[in-house]
Formats: structure tokens, sequence, C-alpha cells
């Protein structure tokens, strides 16, 4: 909800007037202490999760909304606001989110079923306590012409299980989506995105020290308790999201140490700020190794791998022998600092970790995800052709209707009966075309349209600094096939500012270099 209003009060930041500005502001204050009310006449405590639930979005957007009118107040540079809207409005992914995000309503308000008690399946599986006449899902009448979802609880105090449905599914993917429009149409010089590069890979590095400094797996963590069975990083409760984020930031580090090489020319002999974000891209790197997780090591290797020699080769053209140099310098600096931390670091934890999974593979022919992707792809194809394949379960239906084809697999069973109820499929794709369907995945394949043809152009020559964003976008969203990234919003967000930033860089590159010499 935060994350949502602050985006809120970016996107009304670029695209409203001054007065719809203030506007806004008005608005958010009075939600606050509407918000403020509510919550206390539930009797909420201050600083409980319920009273946040009530009281994030407005503080949020406010606070956005206030720091957006100050940086403003005296702006006599910016594009006029109708000029940018009638951009947004020719913005493919603004019209997709848009389309998407209709899908969702239109499945909701038309829902299939209705989820009365959550707890019946375990009812099912012969837990003590519950009834077991009761059902977890209640079919309703609705419109088969329509698509259709199903009702599920939107807040934590409806439900003991995670809640989820189409709108808090919504709330998680606008955030990023309004993050990126707003990105991508109000800010257009490269040395914006510089500068928010460097505040975004320093605030990085401190959230990783933070949790490097901090991994526990019960007691308190900034006065809220871990959750039972959770062995946390600092604010992420999953190692493989606080991995995801810091290979992000990694490859905004790579990509600052290409900007500052190609803007010094010679004099980055002399060093410079490369030197710096090479330090500190290394830096997040070994962060990530610290968090344990296997796919954040490995997605971060490949990134270091694959990008270096290839913003050599094709980033640089015409002055390879220069470059080389200045790269030859940057990689020593990068070693040293390499060798002075690894001598105080243990990295044995992850090497067991590889190892573990390998044997794992080797006995069982399978990695440990096969068994959720075999159920949601019997979930997808119950019906076969005349089935829900087409228009989805509805937005935020998987963990409610998955439970009886998880309970199919027996690498999930014990005693014959599903042992771990698991929420996510840990393939957010295969989780996509669950949640909505065939037609309800065409507005991302519009999306991925748009944004492919970027990805393309960032690795021709001449812009080195687009090759580490576009094979972190890549490797991103190959790591959601085996991984749940997409639902987590500060994962999306970073992503969204990449992917702004890539289209920009690309796009002003590929103009300099089309322009005809004066």
């Amino acid at each position: 909800a935060a994350a949502l209003g602050l985006a809120v009060a970016a996107f009304v930041a670029v695209f409203a007037e001054a007065r719809a500005q203030r506007q806004a502001m008005v608005v958010w204050f009075l939600g606050l202490l509407l918000a403020l009310f509510g919550a206390s006449v539930e009797g909420a405590a201050p600083l409980s999760y319920r009273w946040l639930d009530y009281v994030c979005f407005p503080v949020a957007a406010f606070l956005g909304s206030s720091v957006a009118a100050f940086l403003l107040s005296r702006d006599l540079t910016s594009r006029p606001a109708g000029e940018l809207r009638r951009e947004l409005f020719r913005s493919v992914p603004f019209w997709a989110g848009v389309a998407l995000f209709t899908y969702f309503a239109v499945q909701d308000f038309n829902a299939w079923g209705i989820v009365v008690d959550r707890e019946a399946f375990w009812a099912k599986q012969g837990l003590p306590g519950i009834d077991v006449g009761k059902f977890d899902i209640r079919p309703q009448p609705y419109l088969h012409w329509l698509p259709s979802g199903l009702n599920a609880p939107f807040s934590a105090a409806d439900t003991s299980q995670p809640p989820m449905n189409a709108w808090r599914q919504m709330m998680v993917l606008a955030a990023p989506w309004l993050l990126f429009c707003s990105l991508q149409v109000g800010l257009r010089r490269r040395r914006g995105y510089v500068l928010l590069g460097w505040i975004t890979i320093l605030m990085a590095c401190a959230v990783g020290t933070f949790g490097f400094l901090n991994q526990l797996s019960d007691g308190p963590i900034l006065g809220y308790p871990v959750p039972y069975h959770s062995y946390i990083f600092g604010t992420f409760l999953s190692r493989t999201h606080a991995g995801v984020y810091l290979y992000l930031h990694a490859a905004i580090a790579l990509a600052l140490t290409f900007w500052h090489i190609r803007r010094a020319g010679e004099n980055a002999l002399k060093g410079g700020p490369h030197l710096v974000a090479a330090f500190l891209a290394f830096a997040l790197a070994l962060l990530v190794t610290l968090t344990g997780s296997t796919g954040g090591v490995g997605v971060v290797l490949a990134l270091f791998v694959v990008s270096l020699p290839l913003a050599y080769y094709f980033g640089f053209p015409g002055s390879r022998g220069s470059r080389k140099r200045i790269i030859l310098v940057t990689g020593a600096a990068m070693l040293l600092s390499a060798a002075a931390i690894l001598f105080t670091v243990d990295l044995k934890p992850i090497v067991e970790r590889f190892k573990m999974k390998a044997e794992t593979y080797q006995k069982a022919g399978i990695d440990d995800r096969a068994p959720l992707r075999r159920a949601t792809w019997s979930l997808i194809s119950d019906g076969g052709w005349t089935g829900r394949a087409w228009v989805g379960f509805g937005a935020g239906s998987y963990r409610w209707v998955s439970p009886p084809y998880q309970a199919q697999q027996k690498e999930l069973q014990r005693d014959g009966k599903l042992y771990i109820r698991v929420i996510h499929a840990h393939n957010d794709w295969l989780e996509m075309l669950a949640d909505w369907g065939v037609f309800g995945l065409l507005p991302v394949f519009a999306g991925l349209l748009w944004l492919g043809r970027r990805l393309i152009r960032a690795f021709h020559g001449g812009h080195p600094e687009t090759v580490p964003l576009a094979l972190a976008l890549l490797l991103m969203m190959l790591h959601a096939s085996v991984d749940l990234l997409f639902w987590f919003t500060p994962l999306m967000g970073s992503a969204a500012f990449i992917a702004a930033a890539m289209a920009c860089l690309t796009d002003q590159s590929s103009a300099e270099t089309e322009r005809p010499p004066s």
C-alpha cells in the first residue's frame, strides 16, 4: 500500500497541473484523517499490522505529493503536463496496464465462486478442529461469455491465511506500473537516471549490509516479530527476494560503470566515478552471495560473465584499444577489492547449498520445483479446450484453487496426504496463465513486445551502459520461471526503474547515432 501511494503521487506529479496536485494533497490528507478514524473505531493499535493497513496508502501518497510539490514549486524547465499526458496516451505499456487491470475488475465483478471457508481443504486432509462439512469455494451464477474470477479475502483481518484477490493483486502490480509510466514519459534526461541510479545503489548497499547483519529466525526485526519458520535477511522475509533485489542493483552499478567510462573517454585512465561504481557492483554481487540464494548467485554470475564481454565488444565500437586499458584498470581495482573482502567472508554455506541441490537433482532426476509446475499445469489444463485456460480462474485465485492439484503430487504428500500448502506456483509465468488465462495475458504480451524491441536495441553499439540493464531484465524473467518474483513490489519497482532507464538510454543514444552530421 505504501509503494502504491508513492507511485500514485509520482504519477500525479508528472501528469497533473499544479492545481490538481494541490487538490490531490488535500484528498490524501482527508483520506489520512478518515483512515486514522477507521483504525481507532476498529481498535487497531498504532503501528500494528491492521493499523498500517489503514494508514500506509494515504500517508505515502501525501508525503510523495508534498515532496513533489516542493521540488516542482519553482520548476521552469519541465514540459507541460498536457504534452506529457498526450505522450502517455500514445504509450503501449500504459494501455497494456489499463487493459490488464480492467480484465481483473471484470473477473472480480463476474465471479464464478466465492471463498467461504479458508480452512476447509485442511479439514479434508484430516486435521482436527475443523468442520469437514464446509467447502473452500462456493460456486455462484455468472455470465459465461465474460471473463470470470473468484471472490476471495482482501485483508488479513478476513482470513488466517495470507489474503489475495483481484484487487490486492492489482495493488501489487499497479505500483511498479505507475512508476514505470511516470519515469518513461516524465524523465527523459539521461543524467536524471544516472543520479537516481547512484541513489538506488547506495540505498541497496545499505539495505544489503543491514540484511547481512540481521539474519534472524526468531525475535523482532524493526519492532515486528519474525514470522514462524522464517530465516530472514534484514527486511526481506525471503532470501531469494533479497538476492534478486541486490542483483538488479548490481546491474545498475555495472551500467553506471560503463556510462562513466564512455563519458570520460581517455580521461578515465586517471580514475573517476567508474571505479567507485565498479567497486559497488562487486560489493552488491558479494551481498547477493551472502543471501544464500542459489538462484540469485547463478543470475549475478551470469550477469557479470556475459555483460562484461558484450559491453566491451559491442558497446565501444571504434575505440577498443583505449577502452581496453580503462577496463583493465577498472578490473584490477575490482579484483583488489574482491581479494580484500573475500578474505573476511565465509562462502561455505552457499557452496553447500549448490552441492545439496545438485545431489538432489542427480538422485530424483528433477528439480524441487517440478511438482509445483506439474500441479499448476494440471490446474490450467483441467477441462481441456473447454476449461478455464482461456479466461483463467481469476486474478489472485491461485492459492485458493490450487491445493487439490498439489495434493495429487507424490512429492508433496506425507502418509498419502498433502503436508504443505504452497500459495504460489514458483513459476510466475504459469501462475499468470492459471489466474488470467490466455486472454488475460494478451496485454502482457503487448507490453513484452514493446519492451522486446528496446531489449534488442540495447545490445547495439554505442551505449554499453544498456547491456547490463537489458541482461538483468532478461535474467529476471528467466529466474521467474523457477521462483515467485513478480508478486513482490520492491523487485518489480526496481525492474520498472531499470526498464525505464534502459529505454531512455537506448532511445537517446540511437537518436544521436542516426542524427546526420552538421
